[in-house]
């Protein structure tokens, strides 16, 4: 018969000293190793924000100008000026700051 030796406690207490340590060296590095983008959540909230500024601007009805809105997360800055020498066209830049992200939305909109 085979007789199995079994590990002493102080190996023991040395080998998961080993694998935790280990193991929170990689928690602490590995957050730092990964790139990060942009956040997901903040990104989506700029779209949101930028095409309900878009659809309420774009009707055409608005004077040329600059006007800005307020959100929980930034602002959006939208510029309406003449599209070259047309009269019936301006052209919308919609400029979201959420955080430190910046989007820039133009679109060329029909004056009625």
């Amino acid at each position: 018969m085979y007789e199995l030796k079994g590990a002493s406690l102080l190996e023991a207490v040395a080998a998961s000293s080993i694998f935790m340590i280990v193991f929170a060296l990689s928690l602490e590095l590995l957050p730092k190793l990964t790139p990060s983008g942009s956040d997901g959540l903040a990104a989506a909230e700029m779209r949101y924000i930028a095409e309900s500024a878009r659809r309420k601007y774009a009707d055409g009805l608005w004077p040329a100008g600059e006007y800005v809105e307020r959100y929980d997360c930034g602002r959006a800055k939208i510029t309406i000026e003449p599209y070259r020498d047309f009269e019936d066209v301006a052209m919308m830049t919609v400029t979201v700051e959420c955080g430190t992200e910046t989007a820039v939305h133009k679109e060329l909109v029909r004056c009625e």
